[in-house]
């Protein structure tokens, strides 16, 4: 809610990496957390932080979901 408020979206791909996380310990299955790990690579390369979307791809090696 407050990325929308305020407009700034720097931190959305941290934000999905979270949610996919949460939604791993959770219980949900991979076409979930890889749906959310997906839009935050992909938002992250499009905003030129590839560090974090190389954090991110770490992050869903980690969690067992192949990106596309």
């Amino acid at each position: 809610r407050l990325i929308a408020a305020d407009g700034e979206r720097f931190a959305e791909p941290l934000v999905l990496e979270a949610a996919a996380e949460v939604a791993r310990a959770g219980g949900e299955g991979d076409g979930p957390v890889t749906d959310l790990l997906t839009r935050a690579v992909t938002l992250a390369t499009r905003q030129g932080s590839l560090a974090v979307a190389r954090r991110i791809e770490a992050t869903a090696a980690r969690l067992g979901v192949t990106l596309p």
